[in-house]
């Protein structure tokens, strides 16, 4: 029989590492994108100031690129909105889980019409603490 004690260990290790390393990416990651970031309003001061709206060059070609966001200030009126223009295509298609789940639980486990859900199982494993 496997000896879990020593597989939650071999787990706990592993994680361990990947924390690290994912902290020393994150870290160094932070730094290039800095750098990057310098270099972008450099370029596009440099590409307003000449006029242009690309450079070719040895190296590669910058452009300015219009990088357009959304934000919504009024989910009521949007709502609204969608329903009166039949607009349902406004937002993205994604359930809330922490809606669906709660509601679960206030309905002994019955869900809204048309919707399915599907559980998997698996195994998470917490590190022991110095009290255990």
């Amino acid at each position: 029989m496997a000896d879990i004690n020593r597989m939650v260990a071999a787990y706990t290790t592993l994680r361990r590492a990947r924390e690290e390393l994912a902290a020393k990416y994150k870290k160094e990651d932070e730094g290039l994108k800095s750098k990057m970031a310098l270099l972008d309003i450099h370029l596009l001061k440099t590409l307003q100031e000449t006029k242009q709206e690309s450079a070719r060059t040895e190296s590669g070609t910058a452009y300015i690129f219009p990088d357009t966001n959304f934000a919504c200030e009024d989910w009521n009126k949007i709502f609204r909105f969608m329903v009166k223009h039949d607009a349902f295509e406004l937002v993205q298609k994604r359930l809330n889980k922490k809606y669906l789940t709660d509601y679960m639980e206030e309905h002994k486990g019955k869900l809204p019409p048309a919707i399915k859900v599907h559980t998997e199982l698996s195994v998470r494993v917490r590190t022991a603490n110095a009290k255990d």
